[in-house]
């Protein structure tokens, strides 16, 4: 459920600066032009709704022995000084091994454009 929060800060981070804060726990914080931006912590029924589209993703993807993977909780660079975790991400296996071999759980740059998956739902 998206909200629109206030930054906790005026003062602005760097991407960089971003990857290393540590905030209060059970907060997560997404990156809105240099901005922190508190994000709760998905609970119940969320929750396990994006478990259950991530299995559901994961289970397609195996059957139709396509390249990707899904998962979630996973920050996404979208411009210079941003970066939001959306609830359910799908991305190739070459881009998710990219992700695993860094020491924080944020991809730097999109490998292609929002929507390259499209033409596999169709």
């Amino acid at each position: 459920m998206a909200q629109s929060v206030a930054p906790i800060s005026s003062n602005t981070l760097t991407f960089e600066e971003y990857l290393v804060y540590e905030g209060e726990p059970d907060v997560l914080y997404e990156l809105f032009r240099g901005h922190l931006i508190p994000r709760s912590v998905p609970r119940g029924k969320h929750a396990s709704i994006c478990l259950f589209l991530v299995y559901q993703f994961q289970q397609y993807f195996a059957v139709k022995n396509l390249p990707f993977v899904a998962a979630t909780n996973i920050g996404l660079r979208t411009e210079e000084g941003s970066s939001r975790i959306p609830d359910v991400i799908v991305c190739t296996q070459s881009v998710w091994k990219q992700v695993c071999d860094r020491f924080c759980r944020f991809f730097t740059e999109l490998e292609k454009k929002p929507g390259f998956c499209r033409q596999f739902w169709q």
